[in-house]
Formats: structure tokens, C-alpha cells, sequence
């Protein structure tokens, strides 16, 4: 794990189709302060718009995706949404859920994920 204030600017190491991510502990955004902790943990992922699609899941804790570029399609038990730049929602815990680049390039996006209940 990496603290946000170490991690620097990200590296040359993207290959075309690979996804990255960078973990950090970050304060919890106000809609999963309903966790009860004061901090939470971030992961960064770049994805190509070919990337293979994962399998959906379902967690103990809440999830908040946030877009920072290109379009994110989440669906979440029976929503389903379009994020894009600046666009955030929260996962509900124990909602089955799945999210992929539904754009044209590269889309990038936080989650943050709440403590387990």
C-alpha cells in the first residue's frame, strides 16, 4: 500500500489493454461516512476500451466510483448507470455489481471502498 503523499506522478509503465491501479489510504467522502470509520481505501484503474470485462461481484462494504476521465458503465443490482468525467455513485454493500470503460479510450476512475461491515 501506498500513502496518496508518496505515490508521485504515475510512471511510464502502461501497456495498451493492461489494467493499473495504485492503492492509498484516503478520508471517507461524506456518502460512506455511514461506515463509522474515518478512513477508507482508494484504487486507481486506467483501463483500455478493449479490456476484458470482470466478473460481477458482490462485497461487505460500500463502494464509491468516481470518473476522473472517459466513460465508466456501472451496473448495480437493477441500475445501471453512465459516468463520466466527474461523475460519481455509491455501490451499496452486498449489492451484486460490475463496471467497465464503455468509451471509445482510455477511462480512468477512484473506487473507494468503506470498511467491512
Amino acid at each position: 500500500m501506498v500513502l496518496q503523499a508518496d505515490a508521485g506522478a504515475p510512471g511510464p509503465a502502461y501497456c495498451p489493454g493492461m489494467a493499473t491501479a495504485l492503492t492509498f489510504d484516503v478520508p471517507c467522502p461524506t456518502a460512506l461516512e455511514s461506515t463509522g470509520e474515518p478512513d477508507c481505501f482508494a484504487l486507481e484503474a486506467l483501463e483500455a476500451p478493449d479490456a476484458p470485462r470482470r466478473a460481477t461481484k458482490t462485497l461487505g462494504h460500500d463502494v464509491m466510483i468516481q470518473v476522473l476521465d472517459g466513460v465508466v458503465y456501472v451496473a448495480a443490482g437493477d441500475d445501471e448507470a453512465v459516468l463520466t468525467s466527474g461523475a460519481s455513485t455509491v455501490v451499496p454493500a452486498g449489492t451484486r455489481f460490475r463496471r467497465w470503460n464503455a468509451g471509445d479510450d482510455d477511462a480512468r476512475w477512484v473506487e473507494i471502498y468503506g470498511s467491512a461491515a
